[in-house]
């Protein structure tokens, strides 16, 4: 389920998936610190719909994805999925961070990527 919300600061409307309620990212416009909000109430997803979804986005990536990460409440980034890896190996950030790929407002956990970056 997308979580879909504004900055406080600059208005820009974003999306984040729901597992990333409760972290803090910087606006990809302004940089202003923001919390994704929960998601609003709804019917509980299956575990089966969670996996698709899981599924889905890893199939999206590709060697020329640009990705985007949130650390220390700012952006890094356009990173490689090579360079995505290496950080990810040196202990850069762990399985709550949250990525963007290629300029997207949609924001996802990075633990639906690892698996890649082993």
């Amino acid at each position: 389920m997308e979580i879909k919300f504004s900055c406080t600061n600059c208005g820009k409307q974003l999306e984040a998936d729901d597992f990333g309620a409760g972290l803090t990212i910087p606006c990809p416009k302004c940089g202003h610190s923001l919390t994704i909000p929960a998601p609003p109430a709804a019917t509980e997803v299956s575990e089966t719909t969670q996996s698709s979804a899981e599924l889905k986005v890893g199939q999206q990536i590709n060697s020329q994805d640009r990705f985007h990460i949130s650390l220390d409440n700012k952006i890094k980034g356009p990173l490689t999925l090579h360079e995505l890896a290496a950080l990810y190996h040196d202990g850069a950030f762990q399985s709550d961070t949250v990525f963007s790929k290629n300029n997207s407002e949609h924001w996802y956990p990075i633990s639906k990527i690892i698996p890649m970056l082993k």
